[in-house]
């Protein structure tokens, strides 16, 4: 898992080994037609359970949400109790359990037995309705509700998909360069930071295509001026690497810190080796781009569920090579905009808090090391809710 794209989100397979000649062990990877089982693990944002880096089984996590099950004082008795509930799904209705976490909140949606005919068709079939319950949990009470990860268990075999996040990796302090003074990079660094920073791949998605489609236009507006000038613009094709050998060392030279990285397939769909860029991103990102945007942002009445997850699917299946010719552009049109500060001439570098703390006679008030703010409602002409504070 180390050697894969940083951030993306794949699926981990884990098989089932049967005694003897067991016809379970010669059992498709895609599944086959029968019940499955579908864990879907509850996130509340700003609270994660898991470390970066780390990775448990959707078995093993507890969840999060604020839909509360349990007053606090009975949390420590909270796997006694489960929630039950039905939601509408493809003209059935599917039976949910709910795990209630050790908080006393729910913490993941559990569909024991639903029937499809492969873990794909079994997780969208779970994850759409599950998307269309928690979109009306937060519509009515007005919280935030996501779904972490998923796990989908095949009952006849006891195989799992199991989606999972590679890592990120932490950046080395030393070799981070000043900010660049050009507002230009500013933008485009603005909005990468943003695609970053999201946990929905269809908004990371829009951010990252948005960056690409800035920078051709870029382009487009030098070449004009070019030709107002009287030249000729020229500029090389842009390949992609033409075979996984080639992917792995372009791979690797777009992520300054070196890693080694070698999740060629995770990234590069095989129709796309030895494409031009221009011919990925009118045929395949422009088009999912446009659907997209169109379901959500253009005017008129809704014609389209986000909870929908068939364009999740192909959005999910781009969106590492869409994040990869991001950068190659960025590179490509400022030069040195993803280098790594040399060791020998850091711009940032590690001392003293005394070394980085302010010589001068300017007086600061002291560090203030508890604020408690009393909830209550308050006319807005008198006045504002009162904080205490202790300083020291």
């Amino acid at each position: 898992m180390n050697n894969l794209l940083p951030g993306a989100r794949w699926r981990m397979m884990v098989r089932s080994q049967w005694h003897g000649p067991d016809a379970r062990n010669a059992a498709p990877p895609s599944g086959s037609k029968g019940f499955y089982r579908v864990v879907c693990v509850l996130l509340k944002p700003g609270h994660s359970e898991l470390q970066s880096g780390s990775f448990s089984s959707a078995d093993a996590q507890h969840g999060a949400s604020y839909v509360r099950a349990l007053i606090p004082e009975y949390g420590a008795g909270s796997e006694q109790f489960a929630l039950k509930f039905s939601i509408p799904a493809s003209g059935q209705r599917i039976e949910c359990a709910g795990t209630i976490n050790p908080e006393g909140c729910l913490g993941k949606i559990v569909v024991h037995r639903t029937r499809a005919d492969s873990f794909e068709a079994a997780e969208r079939l779970v994850r759409d309705a599950v998307a269309h319950w928690l979109s009306q949990l937060a519509l009515t009470f007005d919280v935030p509700a996501e779904v972490s990860n998923i796990q989908v268990t095949e009952l006849a075999t006891g195989n799992h998909s199991i989606e999972v996040i590679a890592p990120l990796v932490e950046a080395p302090a030393v070799g981070i360069r000043a900010a660049a003074d050009s507002t230009e990079v500013e933008l485009y660094a603005s909005l990468y930071r943003e695609a970053l920073n999201t946990n929905s791949s269809i908004y990371r998605f829009l951010c990252l295509f948005k960056v690409i489609e800035g920078v051709l236009s870029r382009r487009a507006r030098f070449d004009r001026s070019l030709v107002h000038k009287g030249c000729i613009p020229k500029r090389p094709p842009e390949l992609l690497p033409s075979d996984p050998e080639m992917a792995k060392d372009w791979l690797n030279a777009l992520f300054p810190y070196k890693r080694h990285i070698d999740s060629v397939s995770w990234v590069f769909p095989p129709e796309t080796f030895g494409k031009r860029m221009n011919w990925v991103i009118g045929t395949r990102l422009r088009p999912l781009r446009n659907r997209i945007a169109h379901a959500i942002l253009d005017s008129g009445e809704m014609t389209l569920s986000t909870d929908q997850s068939f364009e999740l699917v192909t959005v999910e299946t781009w969106l590492p090579l869409t994040k990869c010719m991001t950068r190659h552009l960025l590179s490509s049109e400022f030069p040195g905009c993803l280098n790594v500060c040399t060791p020998r001439r850091p711009d940032v570098e590690v001392v003293s808090a005394a070394e980085a703390a302010p010589h001068d006679n300017v007086y600061e008030s002291p560090a203030m090391s508890n604020i408690r703010v009393m909830a209550q409602r308050v006319n807005p002409a008198i006045g504002t809710p009162a904080v205490e504070g202790d300083q020291k």
